[in-house]
């Protein structure tokens, strides 16, 4: 048997990561934020009499965009438990074959994306058929830059001629990105997992 989460290296890296949905909450709320103090500075300088009404609907957009991000993603996390209730790491591995593709690389994948789903501590209820960029609050960024910094030494992928790999340019779903980690070889620190997860 494998017990790939019991091996996987310390996974506390993501921590400190954001939820995309409120990020992007928060960029739009500071955007309008500043447009609209700016026409209520200026209203108020000229004397307008719509400046109380401006600072209203600052107001109110500011904590729509706040909240309602948050809520709307809150609502489509429900519903994916309810229609997924069984689901868990257990059967996201399962999607793979376990003889061709690193367990680490499943766990670690996984984990990760979870920092940008999970809700209150639960799991979000994440398969590998899910596209990563229509439906998921995932950044693209968290995917390019971080993931690929941090993910690759822990799980001992060499991404050197990464340009050669057969799902580069084509990762559309979460099983796709697992794939492509795992096409990737293994650094020769690694070597000995072959035989353990493999051999």
């Amino acid at each position: 048997m494998t017990h790939f989460s019991r091996n996987l290296p310390d996974h506390s890296w993501s921590e400190t990561k954001k939820p995309y949905h409120t990020i992007i909450g928060m960029c739009i709320a500071g955007i309008l934020a500043v447009v609209f103090l700016g026409t209520f500075v200026k209203a108020t300088l000229d004397g307008d009499a719509v400046a109380p009404f401006i600072l209203a609907g600052l107001i109110v957009f500011v904590g729509f965009e706040l909240v309602g991000s948050d809520y709307l993603w809150n609502k489509k996390f429900s519903a994916y438990i309810k229609a997924r209730p069984n689901d868990s790491i257990c059967t996201f591995a399962r999607a793979f074959d376990r003889h061709k593709v690193d367990p680490w690389i499943i766990r670690a994948v996984y984990n990760d994306l979870q920092f940008s789903l999970q809700k209150n501590g639960q799991n979000f209820p994440l398969r590998a058929s899910d596209d990563l960029w229509n439906g998921l609050p995932i950044d693209p960024d968290e995917i390019e830059f971080d993931m690929w910094e941090a993910l690759p030494p822990m799980v001992g992928r060499d991404m050197q001629n990464y340009e050669s790999n057969p799902y580069f340019a084509k990762v559309q779903t979460v099983g796709d990105l697992v794939l492509f980690f795992n096409a990737q070889p293994l650094l020769p620190s690694h070597e000995y997992r072959r035989k353990l997860h493999w051999g």
